[in-house]
């Protein structure tokens, strides 16, 4: 796996746990809509735009 791929992957799970614990704060409950979402957005976010900017 490439260096770029590693990162968009920690970044995903990095959004992924944060949108899971304000879910549980905020909610009180598990939300996956939110917690797919957040993942999906950081590893695009990780993979896609994060490299490029400088």
């Amino acid at each position: 796996m490439s260096r770029r791929f590693k990162k968009a992957l920690q970044i995903s799970l990095i959004s992924a746990l944060m949108m899971t614990l304000v879910g549980y704060v905020l909610g009180g409950e598990f939300y996956w809509q939110g917690v797919i979402g957040f993942a999906l957005g950081g590893f695009f976010g990780g993979y896609f735009i994060f490299p490029y900017r400088k």
